[in-house]
C-alpha cells in the first residue's frame, strides 16, 4: 500500500508540474478566458482530492482483488452458482451504471458550485472596503453567497444520497445472491450439504470486500471526477499555450534602436468567440532613448496597445518590428527580456525573484529615494511588508522595475495614485534620469501639465491614433 501511495503522489507531482509549466507558457488572453478560479480549482483542489482518497483507492483495489479471487473459487466449487452470480449481476448492472452516471452528474454540479463559491469569496475579500461602505452591495453579495452555498449544500446532499443508495443496492444484491444460493439452488440441485455450506461461507466472506469496495466507491468517483477535471483544464491550457521553441534567437543582444508598429491591430474576443473592441491598424515608430506618452479617453485602447507592445497580447493583424526584425515565437523571449512593466493591475511579489544578485544596499537606496524605506525593507531576499497604501505599492513596484534595468519601460498611469511630491518626482526627475541612461519609456498619462516631459505625445481615440505631437521643450533639454 505504501508503494501504491508513492506511485499516486509521484503521478500527482508530475501532473502539478506539467500544469504549472503550461500555465507559465499560456498567453495572457487564454489565461483571462479560463479564469483564475478554474485553475485554482483543478490544480489545488482536485489534485488534493486525489491525494486524500489515495489510501481509499488502494483499499478498494485490494478488496476488488479479494472479490475476484473468491469469485474464481466459487466457479471452482460450482458452475451453477457462478451462473447464478452472473445472472444477478447482469440484471443489477444497468441499475448500478445508472446510479453511477447520476453520481458523476452530482459531482459535476458540486464542483461547479465550488468554483462559483471561490469566485464569490474572492470578490468579497478583494472588495472588502467597497462592501463595507455599501449596505445594498453587502446585502446583494450576501444573497448571492447564500444562493451559491445552498447550491453547494444541495449538490453535497444529492451526492451523499446517491452514494448511500448505491451502498444499500449493492448489499441487497449480495444478500439476494446469498439467499438464492442457500434457499433456491438446493431445491433444484442435488448439491450436498458440505458443498452448500462451503459456497455459503465463500459468499459471506465476499460481503467484506464488497462492502469495502462500495464504501470506497464515493472516493473512486471523486478521484475520477477530479482526474476528468484536470484533463479538461489541461486540454484548455493546451489550446492557449504559445508554441515557443525551447531554443530562442536573440538578434538584438539586449538592445534596440527602434520599435516599429507596422499596421499593428488587435481584436478582443469573448469567451463565446465573438469579436469585441478592436484597435488598429497602428503605424508609428518608437525610437530608443525617447519618452513617449500615450493619452486618450477611457476605452481608447491605450492599455491594449501596451499589452501588444509587451507581447502579452498577440496581434491579430500587422507586425511588430524591432530594428526591422519581426517579433515572432522564435525570438519573443529575447524581446520580452528587454521590457519592464508596471500595469495598473500589477502584482507585488514578496521575493525578488530573478534578482538575487542585486546588492541589498542598492535596494535600500532605491527604497529611500522613493520614500518607502520606513515602511518596508529587504531581508533575506524578501520584502518585510507588502501591506502598503496604493501609492506606496506602486513605488515599490517601481523599485523592482528599476532594479531589472531593462532598456524599455512601460508604465500604465503610474502617477495616478501618487501625491504631488512623487508625481513631480516621477515626471521631472525619474523619467529624465531614465532618458539620460538611454532607456526608452512608454507611459500612459493624463497629467497634461507634465506633457512637456515627453519627447512625443500620442493621442488615441476609438482604437486608432488621432495625433502624434512632438514636445519641443524636451527636445531642447535633450539637445542641451
Amino acid at each position: 500500500m505504501k508503494s501504491f501511495t508513492e506511485i499516486i503522489e509521484g503521478a500527482l507531482y508530475t501532473v502539478r508540474m506539467r500544469l504549472g509549466e503550461k500555465i507559465i507558457q499560456t498567453e495572457l488572453k487564454g489565461f483571462e478566458l479560463i479564469g483564475a478560479a478554474e485553475i485554482y480549482e483543478q490544480i489545488l483542489q482536485q489534485t488534493t482530492n486525489i491525494s486524500i482518497v489515495s489510501w481509499s483507492i488502494c483499499a478498494g483495489i485490494l478488496a476488488a482483488i479479494a472479490f475476484f479471487t473468491l469469485t474464481f473459487y466459487v466457479a471452482y466449487l460450482s458452475g451453477v452458482v457462478l451462473l447464478l452470480m452472473l445472472a444477478i449481476l447482469s440484471v443489477s448492472a444497468p441499475v448500478y451504471l445508472q446510479r453511477s452516471k447520476q453520481a458523476k452528474e452530482t459531482y459535476r454540479k458540486t464542483a461547479a458550485a465550488q468554483t462559483r463559491l471561490f469566485d464569490g469569496l474572492t470578490d468579497f475579500l478583494h472588495g472588502f472596503k467597497e462592501v463595507r461602505l455599501s449596505e445594498r452591495r453587502s446585502d446583494a453579495m450576501a444573497d448571492d453567497f447564500r444562493s451559491i452555498a445552498a447550491a453547494l449544500q444541495e449538490g453535497a446532499l444529492e451526492t451523499h444520497a446517491c452514494n448511500q443508495g448505491t451502498y444499500v443496492f449493492v448489499h441487497m444484491v449480495m444478500f439476494l445472491l446469498l439467499a438464492s444460493s442457500i434457499f433456491i439452488i438446493p431445491q433444484y440441485s442435488t448439491m450436498n450439504l458440505g458443498l452448500l455450506t462451503e459456497i455459503a461461507a465463500v459468499i459471506i466472506f465476499m460481503l467484506s470486500p464488497v462492502a469495502s469496495m462500495f464504501n470506497n466507491l464515493p472516493e473512486f468517483e471523486l478521484a475520477n471526477h477530479a482526474a476528468q477535471g484536470i484533463m479538461e483544464i489541461e486540454r484548455r491550457l493546451d489550446q492557449t499555450v504559445a508554441s515557443v521553441p525551447a531554443v530562442q534567437d536573440d538578434p538584438w543582444g539586449g538592445r534596440f534602436s527602434q520599435i516599429e508598429l507596422a499596421d499593428l491591430g488587435y481584436t478582443h474576443q469573448g469567451a463565446d468567440g465573438r469579436p469585441g473592441f478592436s484597435i488598429g491598424p497602428l503605424r508609428f515608430t518608437i525610437r530608443a532613448g525617447e519618452i513617449v506618452f500615450l493619452v486618450g479617453g477611457n476605452g481608447s485602447g491605450k492599455t491594449t496597445l501596451l499589452k501588444l507592445l509587451s507581447t502579452l497580447y498577440q496581434p491579430t493583424s500587422g507586425a511588430l518590428l524591432v530594428d526591422g526584425i519581426p517579433v515572432r515565437n522564435e525570438n519573443i523571449r529575447a524581446y520580452r527580456e528587454m521590457i519592464a512593466t508596471i500595469f495598473t493591475d500589477f502584482h507585488l511579489f514578496k521575493k525578488l525573484y530573478g534578482l538575487s544578485s542585486i546588492p541589498a544596499t542598492e535596494v535600500a537606496q532605491k527604497l529611500t529615494t522613493l520614500g518607502i524605506s520606513s515602511s518596508t525593507a529587504l531581508s533575506e531576499q524578501q520584502f518585510t511588508n507588502l501591506n502598503l497604501s496604493t501609492g506606496q505599492r506602486k513605488r515599490l513596484a517601481m523599485v523592482v522595475a528599476l532594479l531589472e534595468d531593462r532598456p524599455l519601460y512601460i508604465f500604465d498611469e503610474w502617477a495616478a495614485d501618487q501625491d504631488p511630491k512623487f508625481r513631480q518626482y516621477y515626471y521631472e526627475v525619474l523619467l529624465p534620469e531614465l532618458k539620460r541612461q538611454g532607456k526608452t519609456v512608454l507611459a500612459i498619462s493624463h497629467d497634461d501639465r507634465y506633457f512637456h516631459c515627453a519627447d512625443r505625445v500620442i493621442t488615441m481615440e476609438y482604437g486608432t491614433v488621432r495625433s502624434i505631437n512632438e514636445c519641443p521643450t524636451m527636445a531642447a533639454v535633450t539637445a542641451s
